[in-house]
């Protein structure tokens, strides 16, 4: 009997002529063929664990239509070369929720699937990678940054940079508006932790003085946060006015949202801007809150989000096939990144076979020479992503509409922000 990985390989030179390593082949987005009936299609399937519910599911169902166009995207080259192999989504709902995230990946792990793609949340990702390398299944999170997890991780892989970046760069943010102090309001995550404590480093850096106001993952008062965060502002402005003050905060969108509806009631908090990152950039929500998005308008924020090279021919084609589909939400934020995992996850199988360890031992080089719809994938010794740029984003109204407008962009290599003559499009 001829196993699923020899049969696998020899479809590995296929793979890679079909354009895998650079991205989306322009050509396959406009010829939706499918196998015919008397083929026998081996059929391997990935795993996806998304944010589905619960206070992020606004992340889950771009991250879905982000992989699902590239599974698409990739069957129907696979098919138009006349290649029997095809890949499947098996989606399970982490429900935001780090125990579920873990059950859903052990449910997939007994089940046989090798590779499990998702987990853009730091503190879901945390629960299965000692998991991951017992099992030796290969998990590849779209997004997870946070620094407590730049650890030695044989079987997991980040497709997006680490907040070591994030942490440069909303310091350099922060000293480039003239700020010289702020108050940091973070969820008490392995995330928000972990970037506080690295933006407060990397602005004292700059002659900076931060104070810190955190909040639990549950079982908090809202307004009990924002009472103790004006305070801290209140002696900050007092003592050295308010243009030299600023509140940075790192939040999802639930929380933001909450945070910005209770800080509109202590005027020590509109009194200064505010600056944050990633959490609730691009959130529809936060826009049809009134009392939120009025707050965040006043206060001037401007937060980080994902960026890389719009002008890329990957992403062009994908942009294209993601309105085709009417997956427009898939251009937004870090969605664009869970294609990305979802591809190269692929290329390794076509190139090494179904098995985790075989995945496992192709994908840092194959990473090295990849270029996605989000740039490149060189790794680092721990499996993280070297380089993350950050997009800075104005919310605002700009021609009459209330949105994240993209003002500028953090560059990782060189630590400077480029500031755009005129707001650009949030996608």
């Amino acid at each position: 009997m001829v196993s699923s990985t020899s049969k696998l390989a020899g479809v590995a030179i296929l793979c890679i002529l079909l354009g895998f390593a650079v991205g989306y082949g322009t050509n396959a987005l406009m010829m939706p063929t499918t196998p015919t009936a008397t083929q026998t299609q081996n059929v391997i399937k990935i795993g996806a664990i998304l944010e589905l519910s619960g206070s992020q599911s606004f992340l889950g169902l771009k991250e879905e239509h982000a992989m699902q166009l590239a599974v698409d995207e990739t069957n129907r080259n696979l098919a138009n070369a006349g290649s029997k192999l095809q890949f499947e989504l098996v989606i399970q709902d982490s429900k935001t929720d780090p125990d579920a995230a873990k059950t859903a990946y052990q449910t997939l792990a007994a089940s046989g699937i090798q590779l499990v793609v998702g987990f853009a949340m730091s503190s879901q990702l945390a629960q299965v990678i000692p998991l991951a390398a017992q099992d030796k299944v290969v998990v590849i999170s779209s997004s997870s940054t946070s620094s407590a997890l730049a650890i030695d991780k044989p079987y997991v892989y980040r497709m997006s940079g680490t907040d070591f970046d994030t942490g440069r760069a909303l310091a350099t943010l922060l000293n480039s508006r003239g700020y010289k102090y702020t108050v940091i309001i973070y969820k008490q995550d392995t995330w928000g932790s972990s970037t506080s404590a690295l933006v407060a480093q990397e602005f004292q850096k700059y002659g900076g003085q931060s104070q810190l106001v955190g909040f639990p993952a549950t079982g908090y008062s809202m307004s009990g946060i924002a009472a103790t965060a004006s305070d801290a502002v209140s002696k900050y402005v007092s003592e050295h006015g308010s243009e030299s003050v600023a509140v940075t905060g790192l939040v999802n969108e639930e929380d933001g949202i909450a945070l910005a509806v209770a800080a509109s009631s202590y005027p020590a908090l509109s009194s200064v801007n505010w600056v944050e990152a990633q959490g609730q950039t691009g959130s529809t929500a936060t826009i049809e809150n009134p009392t939120a998005s009025a707050f965040l308008q006043k206060v001037n924020l401007l937060s980080l989000s994902y960026d890389f090279n719009r002008l890329n021919p990957a992403y062009v084609a994908f942009a294209q096939a993601a309105k085709n589909a009417n997956y427009e939400d898939a251009l937004v934020g870090e969605a664009p990144y869970s294609y990305d995992a979802v591809q190269l996850g692929m290329l390794a199988i076509c190139i090494a076979g179904n098995s985790g360890p075989a995945i496992n031992a192709v994908l840092p080089d194959l990473a090295a020479h990849y270029n996605g719809v989000t740039g490149g994938k060189t790794l680092n010794n721990v499996h993280d992503q070297l380089y993350q740029d950050w997009g800075v984003a104005g919310f605002q109204t700009y021609n009459g509409k209330v949105d994240w407008w993209r003002v500028g962009i953090w560059t990782a290599s060189t630590n400077t922000i480029t500031w755009f003559a005129n707001p650009e499009p949030p996608t």
